[in-house]
């Protein structure tokens, strides 16, 4: 792999924050939105660890075999993300407003997304990365807004589900394929419904 496409992922990841945190009337110190961001990345590395019992369930065949990975791997990654978020943005005061829980949130999945980028460019090649780029970003940003609104409402649990049940729906739908994949971006675009909605609202986070 290239130095030129670690960078190309990286600064497409950085694009998206950029555009996310332009948002906020208050902007994030910039220094933490970019460790919410590395620390986003390198969460990926203990998320595939507790991740690949979830290979040998979906390998047995069946419906709650599939299904039950797709959760734990959507719980995995989910669960990953918000932790980095919360050890490097959100217990802190910068996290005061609700906006900056939606932005913190985004910046996190956007980490996670551009190093899910290069293992997927790894294995498949440049051709996959500008589109990846975009939708896998997109989906990452999408769960992780539905834990922002329960975080900044002071209902993480219940945000966290919702997070990890639409990530899973969202695979399930985009492993289906075919008639399926429109029914995966409308998951992604009820997510994105949800982290505009946030960032247009202005008031102090609740959690």
């Amino acid at each position: 792999m290239s130095g030129l496409a670690v960078a190309a992922a990286v600064l497409l990841g950085l694009a998206w924050v950029w555009y996310f945190a332009r948002w906020d009337r208050n902007p994030e110190p910039p220094p933490r939105l970019f460790a919410t961001f590395a620390a986003g990345g390198l969460s990926v590395l203990p998320a595939a660890l507790l991740e690949s019992p979830a290979r040998g369930w979906a390998a047995t065949g069946g419906f709650w075999p599939a299904a039950t990975a797709l959760l734990w791997v959507g719980a995995i990654e989910e669960l990953a993300k918000g932790v980095a978020a919360y050890a490097l943005a959100l217990r802190t005061r910068d996290a005061d407003e609700s906006v900056d829980v939606f932005i913190y949130l985004a910046a996190v999945a956007l980490g996670f997304a551009a190093v899910e980028n290069l293992v997927y460019l790894r294995a498949w090649g440049g051709p996959a990365l500008p589109l990846r780029g975009v939708v896998t970003s997109l989906a990452h940003v999408s769960f992780s807004s539905w834990l922002a609104r329960g975080w900044a409402q002071g209902r993480a649990g219940l945000g966290f589900l919702l997070a990890v049940v639409t990530h899973g729906l969202y695979n399930a739908l985009l492993f289906r394929g075919g008639l399926f994949v429109p029914g995966a971006l409308g998951v992604v675009a009820a997510g994105l419904g949800v982290l505009f909605t946030g960032l247009r609202r202005r008031g102090p986070a609740s959690s």
